[in-house]
């Protein structure tokens, strides 16, 4: 499954191993736990390009609250320094840069391509 990236450097944090998961609308759950990943910039552009691919390990899911700047993982609340480290494995410098992107209250799906876990669950 093609997974498409418009934050410029997006890719080289998965290279680098900073940015271990993704957080994706997905109400009808095509991600599956198994499923190749082929993570991509310029999906249905002339730029189109495959950059790397791996497998999905986990799916988890996650409700962001940017009113109150909370975070749920499997209706789980974040605490600071979860929520702290949960966004810097999405890649993101700091909560304001996380904030600005995810602006509205949402239920999301955590695509992990690593053996990582917040809660023994």
């Amino acid at each position: 499954m093609l997974i498409g990236y418009t934050l410029p450097n997006a890719i080289q944090l998965i290279i680098d191993g900073v940015k271990i998961h993704t957080l994706r609308e997905d109400p009808k759950e095509r991600y599956k736990v198994g499923m190749i990943l082929d993570h991509c910039t310029g999906i249905r552009t002339k730029k189109f390009k495959k950059h790397l691919q791996n497998t999905c390990t986990r799916i988890d899911q996650v409700y962001v609250n940017p009113r109150n700047k909370t975070v749920q993982v499997n209706g789980v609340l974040l605490t600071e320094l979860e929520k702290q480290i949960f966004i810097a494995n999405d890649g993101f410098p700091d909560q304001e840069s996380f904030w600005n992107w995810f602006n509205q209250p949402k239920n999301l799906r955590l695509i992990q391509w690593t053996k990582h876990k917040y809660f023994n669950n």
